[in-house]
């Protein structure tokens, strides 16, 4: 799956998890993910969560975690996003409720949720077999690089084993995943990184 699909995909699933909290919601008005997207495009899912809180302070309205702990969203806008999530493939919020398997946190659950939704939807672009197989052939040498968590990316390339020899998770370089703090964009250490495994100058 191209970077940019996750992306689409982490972003929609987003938009979605946070649906039951933006200020202001109705149920008949909810599923222009992409107004919100682009609104936060590129930001953690942390500081959503961190920014709709804000918005929801500002509207006189308790935290997320406050209603989400207290089980207390607006009924209608609960029903239009489960059935929505059961369209993605994922498990309705009052079904998780009843089962007692709710993620504990907000940010818990929308990481469950992309990695069910990425090992589902990853599929591989028809060229990209020929073009890493030609690389190899050539004894070009090349890396993953990517700000995305490595646990995020490995359930990626396992839902496509085509790729196995071609992407070993040997070469995977985490921009999430191997700093501390993570290195997200636009710091470019990940792919440094990636320069300094291949024994690339940089």
């Amino acid at each position: 799956m191209r970077s940019g699909r996750r992306r689409v995909v982490a972003a929609e699933l987003g938009y979605w998890v946070l649906a039951p909290y933006l200020p202001h919601a109705t149920a008949e008005a909810l599923g222009d993910w992409q107004e919100f997207g682009s609104k936060s495009a590129g930001m953690p899912f942390a500081l959503k969560i961190q920014m709709v809180d804000d918005e929801r302070k500002a509207a006189g309205m308790p935290t997320i975690a406050e209603e989400r702990g207290a089980k207390c969203e607006d009924a209608a806008i609960l029903a239009v996003v489960d059935a929505k999530r059961v369209h993605l493939g994922l498990t309705p919020i009052t079904q998780m409720r009843k089962e007692g398997t709710e993620p504990e946190t907000l940010l818990l659950q929308q990481k469950a949720d992309v990695l069910v939704a990425l090992a589902a939807q990853s599929r591989p672009l028809p060229y990209v077999s020929t073009a890493l197989a030609e690389l190899q052939e050539r004894h070009v040498s090349y890396a993953i690089c990517t700000a995305s968590s490595a646990h995020r990316v490995t359930t990626c390339l396992e839902a496509m084993p085509q790729l196995g020899s071609l992407l070993p998770p040997s070469l995977l370089n985490s921009g999430e995943s191997d700093f501390s703090p993570p290195a997200h964009k636009p710091l470019p250490w990940v792919y440094l990184q990636g320069a300094m495994m291949l024994g690339v100058r940089a």
